[in-house]
């Protein structure tokens, strides 16, 4: 076992001050300018005057603070005593009058001393330097060790130098025995409350973890997944995603590969055979070796390809025509309720509900009535698909039109049953 070795030298903390008017009449030294000697400055309101030098504390008496100004030395450079060499964290004055890193410690730079990552231990113990404990194998800082920024703290993961600069824990995450930071993710939980101000984590079973639909980011944040709550980007984890309208979406020319990936659309770029459109629905590889929509099918942006009216689509698919929806069964992309089409490409208002004052209102559309001033379908009529109105059965019907009842059909422009089946009602034919 190592004994811990207490460092070498006096740490302190930076802080910048002016030499107050009241410094000594006998160092015979123009008030506001800085001090380089070893006379100590007492105000700690004003700011040292001259950039190269700064105002350093070096200890307290009868409660009260003292900092004395003086340039900061580097590693290797003259100094008469440790306090010289104070601005370098773990460094000291040696035999040779120069300041040199402690004890354990490499230099890093001219004005940084660092503890080597090749210490090895087995327990905390081993490792000879305070504020240090074993990890993985090896001795790295823990909390408590001074420091100028967060780059003195980088040797323990989720620290930071605070303002009284000390390496402290990252906010939403905890010390653990008191030597590293730990996310509140995967901690002890008995409610949300003790997890921390997280975003997007719950407390279940006893342990803090990701809301649902929600993935673990470096073991220390919880980002949502596509179509997940956000607002801003940087709270959405999938690749190549942003925040749009509070959801998390792939950004423009790419789509979702996985709930936590986006892909780059394939349309528009080289393809060898279909395989390498697959990515897009309705897509095909092209005569030119390009991905392209499928025949039938139109590009309504980057990303996809709807089908246009009569064609196959999947549930809440968008058609290509407007006021067009994928339902049926099989589902097929038809126009909306009130709606008909005129071609594969155009879904038209029928007059269906319209406001009408005369039957001449009303007579886009076959077998309507005006009735209560609405077109509305004549009697024993029914309406299809919300946008026909179509004759039961006995009732006029042009020769290509459909009668209402299954298994009749419009003969002599008259809707009756097919042969081999029998009128049991004006909307039924059962086989005879």
């Amino acid at each position: 076992m190592i004994t811990k070795i207490l460092f070498i030298g006096l740490l302190f903390q930076a802080s910048t001050f002016q030499a107050s008017k009241s410094a000594d009449e006998n160092s015979k030294k123009q008030d506001n300018f800085c001090v380089r000697s070893q006379v100590l400055c007492r105000n700690r309101n004003n700011i040292c005057c001259d950039p190269n030098e700064k105002c350093e504390y070096v200890g307290w008496r009868l409660d009260k603070a003292d900092y004395v100004c003086k340039i900061p030395k580097k590693l290797g450079g003259n100094c008469n005593s440790n306090l010289d060499c104070s601005a370098i964290i773990y460094a000291f004055c040696n035999d040779k009058n120069e300041c040199q890193c402690s004890s354990y410690f490499i230099q890093k730079n001219d004005y940084e001393c660092e503890l080597p990552m090749d210490i090895p231990c087995t327990r905390s113990v081993d490792c000879p330097i305070n504020n240090s404990v074993c990890s993985s194998e090896r001795c790295v800082f823990t909390l408590g060790k001074n420091c100028w920024n967060n780059n003195d703290c980088m040797d323990t993961l989720h620290m930071e130098c605070s303002e009284s600069h000390t390496c402290v824990c990252k906010p939403n995450h905890i010390s653990k025995e008191n030597a590293i930071c730990v996310s509140t993710l995967d901690e002890f939980c008995s409610s949300e409350h003790d997890c921390g101000n997280l975003m997007h984590v719950t407390c279940i079973e006893n342990k803090c973890i990701c809301r649902p639909h929600h993935r673990l980011f470096q073991n220390s944040t919880c980002l949502s997944l596509l179509g997940g709550f956000c607002k801003s980007n940087t709270e959405c984890g999938a690749s190549d995603s942003i925040c749009e309208d509070n959801q998390c979406i792939c950004r423009p020319k790419f789509i979702i590969a996985t709930p936590d990936r986006c892909i780059l659309s394939p349309l528009g770029n080289c393809c060898v055979d279909d395989h390498d459109c697959r990515q897009i629905y309705h897509t095909k590889c092209s005569k030119r070796k390009t991905c392209v929509c499928q025949d039938n099918y139109v590009m309504l942006n980057e990303t996809i390809c709807s089908p246009l009216l009569d064609e196959p689509c999947f549930k809440d698919e968008p058609c290509a025509p407007n006021n067009s929806v994928c339902k049926g069964e099989p589902e097929v992309c038809q126009c909306q309720d009130n709606f008909k089409s005129i071609s594969k490409y155009e879904c038209v208002p029928t007059m269906l509900g319209k406001f009408c004052e005369n039957i001449l209102d009303c007579e886009d559309i076959l077998h309507l009535q005006c009735l209560s001033f609405k077109c509305q379908c004549k009697t024993n009529h029914i309406i299809m698909s919300n946008t026909v109105c179509t004759p039961l059965l006995n009732e006029y019907c042009w020769n290509y039109e459909k009668c209402a009842p299954e298994n009749s059909i419009c003969e002599a422009n008259i809707c009756q049953c097919k042969p081999g089946y029998v009128q049991k009602s004006n909307n039924q034919c059962i086989p005879s």
